[in-house]
Parts: C-alpha cells; structure tokens; sequence
C-alpha cells in the first residue's frame, strides 16, 4: 500500500470511529505505525497529506463561495452578473456558484473569475450605495 492510499484509508478508519477511546487507540496505533516508517515513507507520506489539505481547502473555498452569495442571490440579476461581467448565461454562473457537474465534474470558479466575481459585487455593491433617494 503506497502512502496515498495509507492516508486515505486512514482517513475513512478515524471517520467510522465513534468514541473518544476508539480515538486514542486509533491515534496510538497510527504513531506506532509512523514511528517505523522510513524517512523516506515519511516523506511520501508528508506530501500526500499536504496534496490533501490542498485539495479541502479548495473544497472549503467552493462551499464558501456558495454560503456567501446565497444570502444575496435572491437580491441580485444573476443574469445581468453573468452576462455583463462574465459574457455567459446564467446557468453558467449558477452550475459554478452551486458546484453542479458539468461533462461529468464539478463547475467551479477559476482563481481569475473569483476575481472579476468579487470585483463585480464590489462595483454593484458602490452603485448601490451611491443612489440617494
């Protein structure tokens, strides 16, 4: 079993634990094994784990995304952000906002659409504030 599949299956052991007890043992068991791995294991090791808490932090920005602007949706044209600010429909700002699949994987956001996302609600946001009735 190479280090990425020693992790995932780590992974799944500790999320079908269900007391503090089974925990310690689990972790006690886990050090004992990590303590007879080699440096270079280790090393696999270390960067499988990193590779993953890179992958849960795009997970966790995805899902943030989603949190932030379904407070607004109902607020704003989604058509007229897609539209105006993307060139594209609807649809396609949604299926990105909710992760829909899109040819089979999850629509997301490049880092350069965040951007021009968060540059468009700070633009609508201005002219907003800047109407006095």
């Amino acid at each position: 079993m190479n280090e990425k599949e020693m992790l995932k299956k780590m992974k799944e052991d500790f999320r079908k634990l269900k007391t503090e007890e089974e925990r310690e043992k689990f972790v006690k068991e886990s050090g004992n094994r990590l303590d007879k791995m080699t440096d270079e294991e280790m090393e696999r090791l270390t960067d499988a784990v990193e590779a993953d808490l890179k992958e849960m932090k795009v997970r966790v920005d995805e899902i943030l995304v989603r949190e932030k602007m379904e407070a607004i949706l109902p607020m704003i044209s989604v058509s007229y952000l897609a539209k105006h600010y993307f060139g594209k429909s609807s649809s396609w700002l949604y299926q990105r906002i909710n992760g829909n699949k899109v040819h089979g994987k999850p629509a997301k956001f490049t880092a350069q659409e965040l951007e021009k996302l968060r540059f468009a609600l700070k633009e609508i946001s201005q002219n907003i504030a800047g109407i006095v009735l």
